[in-house]
């Protein structure tokens, strides 16, 4: 157990040192390459997203648990992520809705559109919880391994379809796609022995029942990606005031 966990522990090491660099290199592709509108866009739509799969981290957290005493939750987990996917989707939906005055007029189509592309991330962000909490007590290297697949991947695509095709947001949505593809599939081949139980309804309704738990953490945690869809609401309305001053007249004699 000992030398596993060493292993495990080196494994870790090594995926963060990789990502000092690979993190570096993403950055200078994606600053280099999309306009300042499309930055900022990008880090709406990524913040409305990570905001958008809270719903999902008791999962995480029960699970994890759950696999330490030894029991066998590993479909139970997986199914509920599952399940629970049209239901983060619908709340991306609203958040994104809620930080659509960065725009005058709402959605233009082809914000809309990227607003859709980038919603391919969702069930990958969800399926990588409980994949991750099932790996974490029973096979941890995986964790690196999978982190490592995300970063190379997440490199590799942004360079081909960013730098060199000038794909610009499409492409740096894409590639964070295309690597968390990779990262769940390293998961799954790591964890697929944990997956062959049965759904277990009982313990999916007691990991709901005291998700509130949980949400102290992890909540807290998410709490600063509120900040661009507040930004997002201030610029709206100041976009709107100076476009009509008479807005801005009626709260000072108000």
């Amino acid at each position: 157990m000992s030398l596993r966990i060493a292993y495990a522990g080196s494994i870790q090491i090594i995926t963060q040192f990789a990502t000092l660099f690979t993190g570096l290199a993403f950055v200078i592709i994606i600053t280099r390459n999309l306009s300042v509108e499309e930055f900022g866009l990008w880090q709406v739509l990524g913040n409305t997203i990570g905001l958008a799969v809270i719903p999902i981290f008791p999962i995480g957290y029960w699970t994890l648990r759950n696999i330490s005493r030894g029991e066998d939750v590993g479909k139970t987990a997986v199914y509920s992520g599952i399940i629970s996917i049209p239901i983060i989707i619908l709340g991306y939906i609203i958040l994104l809705t809620f930080a659509s005055t960065i725009f005058e007029s709402g959605f233009s189509s082809p914000i809309l559109y990227l607003a859709v592309i980038a919603m391919v991330q969702i069930p990958f962000l969800v399926l990588i919880e409980p994949f991750k909490a099932i790996i974490r007590g029973t096979r941890p290297q995986f964790i690196g391994y999978s982190s490592l697949g995300f970063e190379i991947a997440k490199v590799s695509v942004a360079y081909y379809l960013v730098h060199i095709n000038s794909l610009s947001l499409i492409g740096a949505i894409i590639s964070l796609a295309a690597a968390q593809l990779i990262q769940v599939l390293i998961m799954y081949y790591g964890s697929y022995n944990r997956i062959r139980g049965k759904f277990q309804i009982n313990v999916a309704r007691s990991w709901i029942s005291a998700s509130w738990i949980p949400f102290f953490g992890f909540g807290v945690s998410r709490i600063f990606l509120f900040d661009s869809l507040i930004v997002s609401q201030i610029s709206g309305f100041l976009s709107r005031a100076i476009a009509t001053p008479n807005i801005v007249i009626g709260i000072f004699f108000s």
